[in-house]
């Protein structure tokens, strides 16, 4: 498995008209981009882009780390970063003030815990830093100028519950000092679940889950403020479902969110952003059965926001309104890389087995089909009653 990864180049044609580019990394699980919470490619200062994904080794699933130096025309595997044989996976990234590379994934050697490495020169011996004997999964990282922050869902025993457990979203933050006591971010007597973050401009540290309020799960939000966390705010509607929750914060520093509302039975996407001091009301993105969201900022205010469906992987942006879904292709678990263009990883079928997948999220820049039709029409139309005029009498 180590060694060069066999890449593929392929050009395909969007029904919306737009040409993108995939390169495709062979060999991986099914659930390799697993996690829409949690960041899974990042670009270094450098120049070099690095994914974490999960795919077999010595039949189990392992956490590997890969790197492109060409923009993500072609790969190479840096790294096995989880323990050989053990089971692992849901690998997450992050970079902090110092330019290091941080990488966050789940060790199943017992119920699960959250496992650490560093990248500087090259990647240290990995940590355990989740405490005890409980669960700990979906880790999410985000830095800020002082440290990193690690965040995950860890499960406690209590009998009051069904399930054996109440499930808290619990933070450590990593410092010159090593890692804080874990304390915790969600409050409540429901279960929260799986975390995500972003930093953005002044320092801005932002956290979400999902987390159930009497009959149905809300998304929660959380904001650090430099020496804890803020009394989380909830931001879906009342009476709906929302799970699986992802944010980006923007260059200008609006916080942008996503994620799966249920309407009925019928998982869609949801939409809003933090800006003003105020969230703004969700929008329908997808209307469903879509399900895995992410969302990522470009320029100049665009966020662009993609899925899955039964169909493959889906993409929309956002200038002031949102645009025709473009279709990337086959797959599950997208992630996103934020940039101008905003670009795709995802794991994407291949037979019998599966491959990585990764690409820009094009976007037409002209009017669509549609319009250039009516359009058309029109100006065709006014020629013949142009004609119709002149004609001599």
């Amino acid at each position: 498995m180590l060694g060069t990864l066999l890449v593929t180049l392929l050009l395909t044609v969007q029904p919306s008209g737009s040409a993108q580019e995939e390169v495709l990394v062979e060999e991986v699980t099914g659930e390799a981009t697993l996690g829409n919470g949690q960041r899974k490619v990042i670009r270094h200062p450098s120049g070099a882009l690095y994914a974490i994904y999960s795919a077999p080794l010595q039949a189990t699933d392992a956490v590997f780390v890969a790197r492109s130096e060409d923009g993500g025309t072609t790969w190479r595997e840096e790294e096995l970063l989880s323990r050989a044989g053990i089971r692992a996976g849901l690998g997450t990234l992050e970079l902090d003030a110092e330019g290091r590379l941080h990488a966050g994934w789940v060790d199943y050697e017992t119920v699960g815990h959250v496992w650490h490495a560093v990248r500087t020169e090259t990647w240290s011996v990995p940590e355990k830093i989740s405490p005890g004997p409980d669960y700990a999964g979906f880790p999410a990282m985000v830095a800020d100028r002082r440290g990193l922050h690690v965040l995950w869902y860890g499960a406690k025993p209590n009998s009051a519950y069904s399930h054996g457990s109440e499930y808290e979203i619990e933070h450590t933050y990593l410092t010159a000092s090593g890692w804080s006591v874990p304390d915790l971010v969600s409050v409540g007597s429901f279960d929260a679940l799986n975390p995500t973050a972003a930093a953005g401009p002044d320092d801005a540290v932002v956290s979400a889950w999902y987390q159930r309020s009497g009959e149905v799960y809300r998304t929660n939000v959380a904001r650090w403020d430099g020496t804890g966390w803020e009394v989380p705010k909830t931001v879906s509607p009342p009476t709906d479902n929302a799970v699986a929750v992802s944010m980006d914060i923007g260059p200008e520093g609006t916080v942008h969110m996503v994620w799966q509302q249920f309407r009925g039975d019928i998982p869609g996407i949801a939409y809003a952003a933090f800006r003003d001091g105020e969230w703004t009301d969700p929008e329908v993105v997808a209307a469903g059965p879509a399900a895995n969201p992410v969302v990522a900022s470009e320029a100049d205010g665009r966020v662009v926001a993609a899925w899955s469906t039964g169909a493959g992987v889906e993409a929309r942006r956002r200038n002031g309104s949102w645009s025709s879904p473009i279709v990337l292709g086959a797959g599950d678990h997208p992630a996103l890389l934020p940039g101008d263009p905003v670009h795709v990883l995802w794991t994407r079928p291949r037979g019998n087995a599966f491959e990585l997948a990764f690409a820009p999220a094009t976007f037409p820049s002209g009017p669509s089909g549609l319009v250039i039709a009516a359009i058309a029409v029109v100006v065709v139309s006014g020629g013949l009653l142009l004609l119709r005029r002149r004609k001599p009498r």
